[in-house]
C-alpha cells in the first residue's frame, strides 16, 4: 500500500509547479523548436508555461494556404490561441483578409512581436498593419500593395517598432512608417521604379538610436551617400549591397563611403560591402579596432594598386570575400597581413597562391569556406592548416581529390583528410539527390 502511495505521488508530481519560470527558460533553451511543441502536449500547465516563455520567440509560424477558406481558418485559429507567438510570417499571394478574420484579430489578445507580410494587396483596409501598429516590435513588409492612400491612416503610430524592414512595397506602405523615431535595426531595398528617397532619408535622419543598417540599391544614389554619411547615429552593424555584384563604386561615393566609415570608426563590429570600395575605404577599414567581421570585395576593376599598406587588425576574426580577381594576389595579400587572428575565412575563389598566402599569414584559421576550390597542388608540408576543424566547398579539383586518395592514409595531412571528407559528403548528397 505505501509502495502503491509513493508511486502515485511521483505521478502526479509537476515540476513546473516547484521551479521558478526563469529556471524552466533556461531548460527549455537547450530543446528545439519540435521539442517544444512536443512537450507543450503534455499538460495544461506546461502548455501555458510554454506559451508565456521567452523561447516562443523561437517557433516560427508560417501561414500560406492555396484557398481563401484554408487561410481563413488559420488565421482564426492563431488569433483565438492563448500563446504569445513572436514569430509570425503570412504569405497572400493573391487572397484578402476575410472580414470576420480581422474582428477576430482586433479582439484578439495576440501580443506579436515578430511579424513578417509578404505577397498581399490590401484593397478596403489596411489590416494587418492596423491591427500590429501598437503592439508589433520587429516588423518585415515584403511586396505590400494598397491602393489606399496614405492621408486615409494618418493616426497610425508604431511607438513600439524597433526593427523594420521595408522591400518593394507601395509608396503610400513605406510612408506609414516614416515618423518611426525608436528604431535599432533598418533594412530598406530602393524600387527599380521610385527615385524619390525621402522615406529612407526622415528615416535614417529621425533614428539616431540606429544600430544596424542594411541597404540594397538599384541605382548608387549619390544623394542617399550623402544622407548616411551625415547621420548621427552610432552603428553596430552595417551592410550594403548593390544588385549588379561586379558594379564599381563611383569615386564620389567612396568619397562619402570614407567619411562615413571615419564617423563610425568607434563603434563599428560588421560590415558587409559587396562591392570594390577602393583602397582609401580599405585602408580605413582596417583602422576600425572594433571591427570583428568584414565581408567586402577585391574586385578592383582595373584600378591601379601599386601598393596597399593597412594596418593590422587583430580584432577581424571573421572575413567573407564575395568576389575577387583570379589573377591578382596583391589585395588578398595585405588583407591577410593585417588579420593575424582570423578564425573564419569564406571565399568564393581559392587558387594555390591564395591559399598559400592564407596558410602562411593567419596561423590561427578554424573554418575555411569556399565555393570554388581550383588548387591544382596542396602546400608541401603535411602539417598545413593545423588548426583549421572545418573545410567546406562547393566544386573541389578531381585531380587533387584522386591525389590525395592515391596515398597511403597515415602519410596524408590533415588539411588533405578535410578536403577528401568535404568531397564525399558533396559524392554523397549528389548521389542522394539523384536516388530521390
Amino acid at each position: 500500500m505505501r509502495e502503491n502511495s509513493i508511486d502515485l505521488r511521483l505521478r502526479s508530481f509537476d515540476p513546473i509547479e516547484y521551479l521558478s519560470p526563469e529556471l524552466f527558460d533556461l531548460i527549455f533553451q537547450h530543446l528545439s523548436p519540435k521539442e517544444l511543441m512536443n512537450c507543450s502536449y503534455v499538460s495544461r500547465s506546461w502548455h501555458e508555461e510554454i506559451g508565456n516563455s521567452q523561447n516562443m520567440k523561437r517557433i516560427k509560424v508560417f501561414i500560406y494556404h492555396h484557398t481563401q477558406n484554408e487561410l481563413n481558418e488559420s488565421l482564426s485559429r492563431l488569433f483565438l490561441s492563448e500563446r504569445k507567438y513572436r514569430n509570425i510570417s503570412v504569405n497572400l499571394g493573391t487572397m484578402m483578409f476575410d472580414e470576420k478574420v480581422e474582428q477576430i484579430a482586433r479582439e484578439s489578445s495576440v501580443k506579436y512581436r515578430n511579424v513578417k507580410f509578404s505577397d498581399a494587396k490590401l484593397y478596403n483596409s489596411l489590416w494587418p498593419i492596423e491591427v500590429i501598429a501598437n503592439t508589433v516590435r520587429d516588423s518585415s513588409l515584403c511586396n505590400i500593395q494598397c491602393n489606399l492612400e496614405c492621408n486615409s491612416v494618418e493616426c497610425l503610430t508604431f511607438l513600439h517598432l524597433k526593427h523594420l524592414t521595408l522591400y518593394k512595397n507601395s509608396e503610400n506602405i513605406d510612408k506609414l512608417f516614416i515618423e518611426c523615431h525608436d528604431l535599432i535595426t533598418f533594412n530598406y531595398t530602393e524600387k527599380d521604379d521610385v527615385n524619390d528617397m525621402r522615406v529612407i532619408e526622415n528615416l535614417l535622419m529621425n533614428n539616431s538610436g540606429l544600430k544596424v543598417l542594411g541597404l540594397r540599391i538599384v541605382k548608387c544614389s549619390q544623394a542617399l551617400y550623402k544622407v548616411v554619411s551625415k547621420c548621427k547615429f552610432k552603428l553596430e552593424r552595417f551592410s550594403f549591397y548593390a544588385y549588379k555584384l561586379n558594379a564599381r563604386m563611383q569615386s564620389d561615393n567612396q568619397n562619402l563611403l570614407c567619411e562615413f566609415l571615419e564617423n563610425q570608426k568607434d563603434c563599428l563590429e560588421i560590415l558587409n560591402i559587396d562591392q570594390w570600395c577602393g583602397v582609401n575605404a580599405l585602408k580605413l577599414i582596417f583602422n576600425i579596432e572594433t571591427l570583428n567581421n568584414l565581408s567586402f570585395n577585391i574586385n578592383h576593376k582595373g584600378e591601379t594598386i601599386n601598393y596597399i599598406h593597412i594596418n593590422s587588425n587583430p580584432a577581424i576574426n571573421r572575413i567573407d570575400i564575395s568576389e575577387m580577381i583570379e589573377t591578382d594576389s596583391i589585395v588578398l595579400s595585405e588583407v591577410l597581413k593585417a588579420v593575424p587572428n582570423i578564425m573564419i575565412y569564406k571565399t568564393c575563389l581559392m587558387q594555390y597562391n591564395d591559399m598559400m598566402i592564407l596558410e602562411r599569414h593567419c596561423p590561427n584559421l578554424r573554418e575555411l569556406y569556399v565555393e570554388e576550390f581550383s588548387v591544382m597542388a596542396l602546400p608541401p608540408y603535411s602539417d598545413s592548416f593545423s588548426k583549421l576543424t572545418k573545410f567546406k566547398s562547393l566544386d573541389i579539383n578531381t585531380e587533387i581529390v584522386m591525389l590525395i586518395i592515391s596515398k597511403d592514409e597515415e602519410k596524408r595531412g590533415h588539411f588533405e583528410e578535410l578536403i577528401l571528407a568535404c568531397y564525399t559528403r558533396m559524392f554523397c548528397d549528389v548521389l542522394s539527390s539523384i536516388v530521390n
